[in-house]
């Protein structure tokens, strides 16, 4: 079972890879930046929002700027390659950072939500850019008999910080969740689970 989710989690690299790559041209001869929903000249968390937004149908499709396997559709695909992008996870020759995951209770983003929201930094994990590009996340995994489990079943709470350290959260069902409707928290919790956690697979029991 290991081995197939491995495969699905290359499969999906590979596969949000080429549809960035084969884009970039068009990109290039357009004048946009892929995956920049909201034209501001970057890829970040709110663009995924966007994206995100549109494939619940909170919002109304934009197909001409979100389709970006260009099928003809927002779907949740869509709202995963911009989420990729926008954390780095899918390298394109613009690229000027890198991806670094800890659960060192020093960690800067990691001491944040523990001193901010009281908990155990036992129980959080970091996935942050560098240079800092304001799409560094906090997973927060539920306690277990024994100790915290790191599997996507016990996800509990995702914290995304920005450049200014504002803090959104998202939750596996939408309650309580902050700085993104329901049904953002919940498409969000689960594109973490799908496609970031299996990036780091010596940190997380997949």
């Amino acid at each position: 079972m290991k081995t197939i989710k491995k495969i699905l989690a290359l499969s999906l690299s590979v596969l949000l890879l080429f549809t960035c790559l084969s884009f970039s041209v068009f990109a290039e001869e357009q004048n946009v930046v892929f995956g920049d929903i909201d034209g501001d000249g970057e890829v970040k968390i709110v663009d995924a929002r966007i994206v995100l937004s549109m494939a619940a149908g909170i919002t109304e499709p934009d197909v001409s700027k979100a389709d970006m396997d260009a099928d003809g559709i927002v779907s949740l695909s869509d709202a995963r390659a911009v989420l990729a992008l926008s954390i780095d996870l899918v390298e394109l020759p613009e690229k000027t950072g890198d991806n670094l995951i800890s659960d060192d209770p020093e960690n800067e983003f990691i001491k944040l939500i523990a001193e901010e929201y009281d908990v155990d930094p036992e129980a959080l994990v970091a996935i942050y850019a560098v240079p800092d590009k304001g799409n560094n996340f906090v997973l927060e995994f539920s306690k277990t008999s024994k100790g915290y489990s790191r599997k996507p079943k016990d996800l509990k709470k995702l914290y995304q910080i920005d450049l200014e350290k504002n803090i959104n959260i998202a939750t596996k069902t939408g309650i309580g969740c902050v700085g993104c409707s329901m049904g953002e928290s919940i498409l969000m919790f689960s594109l973490v689970k799908t496609v970031i956690m299996p990036e780091f697979p010596d940190y997380f029991e997949l």
